[in-house]
């Protein structure tokens, strides 16, 4: 006779799990946006590759969270701030298309969004870095 199991979900490992990511990024709470960058910024480089037109590709740090264009497309989210800790979730795009090159770059700046993990500002240069504090996407200030 074989031995079954079952796949039903247990009640305790659950809130275990949920416990366990809650508490992965400890102090993380839905934080305003620091002041130094409340402002616009113009994408410069993605992945350490110039971007092909500066001025199409953006990024506004509000209170409420981060909105923009990716290139073709408008896009807005909220983040999560902790210190120099950043988080972009529940990123909503739209839905046109533009030449290739337009297209490209915006896929390029979109996969950055959910390896984002801290971010870094000297004077009028921003970075948004990943895990690993490597610069995955680098911004000039707009004036705005």
């Amino acid at each position: 006779m074989y031995q079954t199991h079952s796949r039903r979900s247990n009640p305790r490992l659950s809130a275990l799990v949920c416990l366990l990511l809650a508490y992965s990024w400890p102090t993380a709470t839905l934080a305003e946006t620091p002041a130094a960058l409340q402002s616009g910024w113009y994408v410069t480089s993605i992945d350490n590759l110039p971007v092909q037109f500066t001025a199409t590709s953006d990024m506004v740090f509000t209170p409420e969270g981060v909105e923009g264009n990716a290139g073709c497309n408008d896009y807005q989210g909220r983040t999560l701030f902790n210190e120099d800790q950043l988080i972009l979730e529940d990123i909503k795009v739209g839905d046109k298309y533009c030449e290739d090159v337009l297209m490209n770059q915006e896929q390029r700046l979109l996969q950055t969004f959910s390896r984002i993990a801290a971010w870094r500002q000297e004077a009028d240069r921003l970075w948004l870095l990943d895990g690993n504090d490597h610069p995955i996407v680098e911004l000039e200030k707009t004036g705005l």
